[in-house]
């Protein structure tokens, strides 16, 4: 192989790389795009209040209307970075909250937290939970398409659906 044919190579893999990038941008933006979308929706005149921050988001969890707490979690999940106080707010309901749709959301979040922090201690509650007898199967089935995602198996994760 000759300087050319590296040039070439090296040129066909930028593009190929900017591509993707590209792709996974505008992917991120519809996601946030559709999120911000759901809490005004669900929020409606009170919204701006939940998309001001993190904690003004956390705050929405406690809310007695499940689909407002789903749209607040989703708000922390996909428009701010994950901090460790979220993230523990996230693993309480992952672990304890009494709505099974609402955990399977968190299980999610916790899966594209782990993708961006690497945070091993994410790696072993999905683990854990997608193993746990006493949890309901659809939850464990859901920590364990997570856990096949962050692991890059997708097309078996996908299977899963």
């Amino acid at each position: 192989m000759n300087d050319n044919d590296y040039d070439e190579l090296l040129s066909q893999l930028a593009t190929a790389s900017a591509e993707s990038n590209r792709s996974k941008v505008l992917h991120l933006t519809k996601r946030r795009a559709a999120v911000v979308q759901k809490i005004e929706d669900e929020f409606g005149t009170e919204s701006s209040n939940v998309l001001k921050s993190s904690e003004s988001a956390l705050r929405y969890l406690s809310c007695p209307i499940l689909q407002k707490r789903i749209a607040a979690l989703l708000g922390l999940i996909y428009l701010w970075p994950c901090t460790s106080t979220v993230c523990e707010q996230v693993i309480m309901l992952v672990n304890g909250d009494e709505d099974l749709e609402l955990r399977k959301v968190a299980l999610l979040g916790l899966g594209n937290w782990y993708e961006n922090t690497q945070n091993v201690e994410i790696g072993r509650i999905l683990a854990k939970l997608s193993n746990d007898e006493n949890e309901p199967k659809s939850l464990r089935d859901a920590a364990l398409y997570t856990l096949k995602k962050i692991a890059g198996i997708s097309s078996i994760a996908d299977s899963i659906e």
